[in-house]
C-alpha cells in the first residue's frame, strides 16, 4: 500500500515539473512621458581572433534545397558582430508601454532559419513559416512558456504562436535537421534590437533612468553594462564580447 501511495505521488510531483510556470501577474503603472524619452545607440565588437562558424553535415541531407557548408552561428566581419541581441535588462518593468504592433516572421529557407535571431513582445504573434520544399518540424523549447513541435510539410501552411513570459533567448530547432537554430528574445518592454553586419543598435523610446543593457550571442555569451539615460538624451555604448 505505502508503495502505491508512493508511486501516485511521484508520478504527481512528475507532472507538474513537466509543465511550465503559472502565467504570472504583471501590471505595470508607470505612464512613459513621450517628452523626456531617450536613445540609446553603440555597437557590438568582437576583440581577437573570431571563432569559427560550425560546419553544417548537408552530405547526409539530400532533401535540403541549398545546403550550404557553414552555420550563421558566428558572423564578425572587421570585429562587428552580426546576429547580437541588444535589450535592456533591468529597469523598464513597471512603465506602461504601448501594445505591440504586427507580427514577427520566422522562415525557414535552404534549411536555415531566417532569421536567426529575433525579438519580440510578451503575447506578440511569431508566424513560422516553410519556405522550402522539403519537410521540416518547428520545435520551440522556452522555461517559462509553454513548449511546441509542429512539423510543417514543403512550402507549409504558416503556424502562429505566442509566448506569455519574458525569456532571453527562447531555442527554437528543427529535429530532422539538427543544425537548424534559431533564437526568440521575448520581452515585455519594446527596447531591444539584433545586429546587422554592422553590428550596430538603437534602442528608441527609453525613459529616464538608470538600467542594465545587455547583448546576447548565442556563441559569444553575454556582455552587460549599466547606463544611464537623462530625459531627452541620446546614450553611445560599446558592448565588447
Amino acid at each position: 500500500m505505502k508503495r502505491a501511495v508512493r508511486l501516485i505521488l511521484f508520478l504527481t510531483l512528475s507532472i507538474f515539473a513537466c509543465r511550465p510556470a503559472l502565467k504570472s501577474v504583471f501590471h505595470p503603472t508607470i505612464p512613459i512621458d513621450p517628452s523626456t524619452v531617450g536613445l540609446i545607440t553603440g555597437v557590438v565588437r568582437f576583440e581577437g581572433t573570431p571563432p569559427s562558424p560550425t560546419k553544417i553535415p548537408v552530405a547526409g541531407f539530400p532533401d535540403c534545397a541549398n545546403p550550404r557548408g557553414e552555420d550563421d552561428d558566428v558572423r564578425i566581419q572587421g570585429g562587428l558582430v552580426e546576429n547580437a541581441f541588444v535589450f535592456i535588462r533591468n529597469g523598464l518593468d513597471d512603465y506602461v508601454f504601448p501594445p505591440a504592433e504586427g507580427e514577427v516572421v520566422l522562415d525557414q529557407k535552404g534549411c536555415l532559419y531566417a532569421p536567426r535571431v529575433v525579438g519580440l513582445r510578451v503575447g506578440q504573434t511569431l508566424v513560422v513559416k516553410n519556405g522550402d520544399p522539403t519537410p521540416h518540424n518547428v520545435h520551440a523549447l522556452p522555461k517559462f512558456s509553454e513548449s511546441f513541435n509542429v512539423a510543417m510539410g514543403g512550402n507549409a501552411a504558416d503556424i502562429r504562436k505566442t509566448f506569455d513570459e519574458p525569456e532571453v533567448m527562447v531555442p527554437v530547432r528543427c529535429d530532422i535537421h539538427p543544425w537548424m537554430r534559431a533564437y526568440v528574445g521575448v520581452l515585455r518592454h519594446p527596447v531591444f534590437a539584433v545586429t546587422g553586419p554592422d553590428g550596430a543598435f538603437v534602442l528608441k523610446g527609453i525613459p529616464p533612468g538608470h538600467y542594465t543593457l545587455e547583448a546576447w550571442h548565442e556563441r559569444l555569451g553575454t556582455r552587460s553594462l549599466p547606463v544611464t539615460v537623462e530625459s531627452g538624451q541620446t546614450v553611445s555604448k560599446m558592448l565588447n564580447f
